[in-house]
């Protein structure tokens, strides 16, 4: 699946973006390589934490998802305080290929824990505390539910939007032919 298209395309990055505020909750879209296919430039919702100490610091490198379960239809992260980061497929409708994924997190499912108990994670991986502190500040609490429902609302657009995509393509090469047809 051609993702050209994608990188350059300012309307899908404001999507993006949209729901980015509206969920709260940082999404990019990345290959199988996991290089960056679409960013959003955001600095919110445990951005840093993520690229710091999270699935992000490995942005750009196969790396990207070795810290990653399968879990449903998804991919699922924990770090040791928790935060829950996770691999949405995006599926390549022309033959059932994982073309890349949307990266949504991190979350904290539930509840945060103490701050004590933050403190003490904190001490043992040798994590900055006031790091943590203003990450947690940033990083949205989520019940089961409502994460269920997020990570289905992606997936079923993201599915939508390259299927869109495909058509778009098919189009394209349609009206190219019958335009060199003699």
């Amino acid at each position: 699946m051609p993702f050209d298209i994608i990188k350059n395309n300012t309307k899908l990055e404001q999507i993006l973006l949209s729901f980015i505020d509206i969920l709260r909750i940082n999404i990019l879209i990345v290959d199988t390589h996991g290089n960056s296919i679409l960013a959003p430039k955001t600095d919110n919702y445990g951005w840093y934490w993520a690229s710091q100490f999270g699935f992000l610091q490995h942005l750009g490198t196969p790396q990207l998802l070795s810290n990653f379960q399968k879990e449903g239809h998804y991919l699922k992260s924990i770090d040791a305080f928790g935060f829950q980061s996770f691999a949405i497929p995006i599926v390549n409708k022309e033959n059932n290929d994982i073309a890349g994924y949307l990266m949504v997190g991190p979350v904290i499912l539930n509840k945060r824990l103490e701050q004590d108990a933050y403190k003490a994670i904190a001490g043992k991986s040798g994590t900055n505390i006031n790091d943590l502190s203003k990450s947690l500040n940033e990083i949205r609490v989520v019940t089961f539910n409502s994460l269920k429902s997020i990570l289905d609302l992606l997936f079923e657009l993201s599915q939508y939007a390259f299927r869109i995509n495909g058509i778009n393509y098919e189009e394209k090469a349609i009206h190219k032919a019958t335009v060199n047809f003699p």
